[in-house]
């Protein structure tokens, strides 16, 4: 419910794409996503670095 709200006022704000960052090892919450519509955009890259130690 709050997922779909947040797609439709992304939608009425004129969004054309959205980027849902998941870990790699968070297989719940990618069939959760997958079962909601959305895909793994394989076009994608993301780039990362990170500052801690």
């Amino acid at each position: 419910m709050l997922l779909s709200e947040v797609e439709k006022r992304l939608q009425a704000g004129g969004c054309l794409k959205c980027i849902m960052h998941v870990l790699d090892d968070n297989e719940e919450a990618m069939q959760f996503y997958r079962n909601k519509g959305w895909r793994h955009a394989v076009e994608d890259v993301v780039f990362v670095k990170e500052f801690y130690s």
